[in-house]
């Protein structure tokens, strides 16, 4: 989408400045960057005409999502749904699907045959958690703040976070400066005599898109909120230059079936007459709005076909494995939980991709090895325990090995959870509403253990009633008997009347809704020292809970939870304009009460959920005899709960839906139990 700016040593890559219809240079990507062979246009065609178009070809893409420690879909952190989106769009687009916004009854409009799937394997042949996406922290790789300069990117980001360019399409999404849409990297080596420059390493080959344009959605706005940014520098990527020469009339693009032009449309013209002919606005290579475009060219077609057949990092690419079955399976598995108590029982879940058969070892289990996709293996002694798994298919093995996968919890008081802030808020999510003041970690005196304790900055958050909150992952509380939740705090207020509070609520949806308040402390009454007029940090043991006569420690007991799989709670500040408010020592402890006894009816009842592979909702299917409840639990590889829904069911009623909408794409094992059924069933979302 621009014109030629060498600005960068060693890559030339154009960059856009301003949104296409702001300015006349919105794209990042190299213009004409010599002067063209003696035979112009005839010179392209006699030579690309000599490469076979071979069918259809399928290329691998993953997006390293670059943010700032965002909730996944806040922010710069894409939900993996808007990345699909964007997927959609280039599958729309290249292959001009009928029926959607990529098609067109141009007689010259071309099916460029390439696909786009999301790579499901890592570079290390590892199964992705979320397909296609590679989300990288910021402030853990130590990036600077955005917006990003060109330049930057090229030299700090994609160094650093690029993946092997011959067997994966890079796409980095992250906010660029000044108004850039995106950039690419043309195709070395491609036979393309207008293309035979060197442009750059493989570190740096791929598309950058800025996140404000990246995917299609309502959250986007017009005119760029169709994805048509992603497929402009695509087509970049894969050897096109602006459908205008980047230059007057008489400049080429190297396609004899687009019309010269003088400069680039903007908006959704009604396409005008010039340099002799009517202009193409409609070609993916101008600046028109996204909803105007839909046209790749025949021409076009050859030139994509003939990089595809001879650029040595983009011929490779339709071989590339990480989204095919043409190679040994991907070993993945998950259970139910990860922590069961003597006596207990876990369900596992093959979640292998390509595997056509399976061998498992359950060192200490009952049974010790199965081949069954979805085995339960009870534990009856303590300890700590590995889990194996080997998969096949026709192209070969492959095992994964899980040590100290399986606690095996004594009937005593375990500890399911604790925190004291010494390595941040690492175990937490952070919600802060009004993006000012919220909770952080500091330097403490005074508590029970270590340095640092988590607070709110009271003393000068002046929005009165603003709440802030810490929640904590999902607990699985199945098997465990009176779960009691203990912290420390520490509070000073500032003349004794202001209304700070501290509340902790509890969630049984796996944080979906919080109804239960089972702690409420506010003003002077949570107060651990006397109201002081300065900004209060604690320095000794007599600044916390129970000490000098203050407020007493937190305890709360939580046996009403007791049995819920999707139990999470929620640490809540409400500012009153007061003072500092400090917690640590978070502990969530229960004992095991030992497996109860089966049900022998559940498992009567036949069910099923689809479909499956789901995106956003899922449907239990199931017949019972009389109305009761279902439990239903999702669990990621690792055994977290990440939904949980109670349905009520009655007989005459055969479906019921199941909504996931936070749950992020990958591979989960569904649970549900009650009203006569026992299901489990490995489930993907997409």
């Amino acid at each position: 989408m621009c014109i030629l700016r060498p600005l960068l040593t060693g890559l030339i890559l154009g960059i856009c400045y301003g949104g296409r219809a702001q300015t006349p240079d919105p794209c990042g990507t190299p213009t004409q960057l010599q002067a063209p062979p003696p035979a112009g246009r005839t010179y392209f065609r006699t030579h690309t005409d000599a490469w076979p178009e071979e069918a259809e070809v399928t290329l691998p893409v993953v997006v390293h999502i670059i943010h700032s420690d965002e909730a996944v879909g806040t922010g710069n952190n894409l939900s993996a749904a808007r990345v699909h989106t964007q997927l959609d769009v280039l599958n729309e687009d290249f292959r001009r699907k009928s029926g959607t916004p990529g098609y067109n009854v141009n007689p010259l409009g071309a099916d460029i045959e390439v696909n786009f799937c999301a790579a499901v394997a890592d570079p290390a042949n590892q199964l992705m958690p979320e397909p296609g996406i590679n989300r990288i922290s910021r402030i853990q790789a130590g990036f600077a703040a955005p917006p990003y300069s060109a330049s930057y990117v090229k030299n700090v980001i994609m160094p650093q976070t690029y993946w092997d360019p011959t067997r994966y399409v890079n796409i980095w999404v992250l906010p660029l400066t000044n108004g850039t849409l995106g950039f690419a990297q043309y195709p070395d080596s491609s036979g393309l005599a207008d293309l035979a420059v060197t442009f750059g390493p493989a570190a740096t080959d791929g598309v950058v898109i800025s996140t404000q344009v990246f995917g299609r959605g309502p959250e986007l706005a017009a005119p760029y909120n169709q994805g048509r940014t992603t497929t402009h520098e695509m087509g970049h990527w894969l050897g096109l230059w602006h459908i205008w020469g980047d230059g007057p009339c008489s400049q080429d693009d190297y396609c004899t079936d687009t019309p010269p032009a003088a400069q680039p449309n903007y908006g959704c013209p009604i396409p005008p007459v010039a340099c002799g002919g009517t202009l193409m606005v409609e070609n993916y290579m101008d600046y028109t709005d996204d909803a105007c475009m839909n046209l790749f060219t025949i021409c076009q077609k050859s030139r994509m076909r003939a990089v595809l057949s001879q650029s040595p990092r983009r011929r490779t690419l339709p071989a590339s494995q990480v989204c095919s079955g043409q190679a040994p399976p991907l070993a993945a598995f998950g259970a139910d939980r990860r922590t069961v108590c003597a006596g207990g029982m876990v369900q596992f879940v093959d979640l292998s991709v390509y595997a056509e058969s399976r061998t498992w070892s359950f060192p200490g289990g009952i049974p010790a090895s199965s081949t069954d996709s979805l085995p339960a293996v009870s534990y009856s002694t303590p300890g700590v325990y590995a889990v194996s798994l080997t998969v096949s298919n026709t192209f070969g093995s492959t095992p994964l090995v899980q040590t100290a996968y399986i606690t095996v919890a004594d009937t005593g008081e375990q500890v399911l959870f604790a925190d004291g802030f010494e390595n941040g808020l690492t175990q937490w999510t952070r919600t802060n509403p009004d993006n000012s003041r919220t909770w952080k970690t500091t330097a403490v005196g005074g508590s029970t253990a270590g340095s640092q304790a988590a607070y709110v900055d009271l003393y000068a958050y002046a929005d009165i009633g603003q709440r802030d909150y810490l929640t904590s992952p999902v607990i699985d509380l199945r098997d465990q008997s009176h779960p009691r939740l203990r912290l420390v705090h520490a509070y000073r207020s500032y003349s004794g009347t202001e209304p700070d509070s501290l509340i902790i609520r509890v969630s049984v949806d796996s944080g979906q809704s919080f109804p239960h308040r089972v702690l409420a402390l506010g003003g002077a009454s949570m107060g651990t020292t006397s109201p002081a007029t300065t900004s209060f940090f604690p320095q000794t043991s007599l600044d916390w809970c129970q000490a000098s006569g203050g407020a007493d420690c937190q305890e709360i007991n939580l046996q009403a939870f007791e049995g819920e799989a999707g139990f999470v709670f929620r640490i809540e500040s409400v500012n009153g304009y007061g003072n500092n408010l400090f917690i640590d020592q978070v502990q969530l402890t229960s004992s095991c009460r030992g497996a109860l006894p089966a049900d022998p009816a559940i498992g009567a009842v036949p069910a099923r959920v689809y479909p499956n592979p789901a995106r956003g909702e899922v449907w239990l299917e199931a017949s019972v005899p009389a109305p009761g409840q279902v439990q239903c639990v999702v669990m990621n590889l690792t055994g977290q709960v990440v939904a949980a829904q109670t349905l009520a069911v009655t007989p005459g009623q055969t479906s019921y839906p199941m909504a996931l909408p936070s749950v992020v794409p990958g591979w989960y094992l569904i649970r549900c139990e009650g009203a006569g059924l026992s299901l489990r069933q490995p489930l993907i979302l997409e």
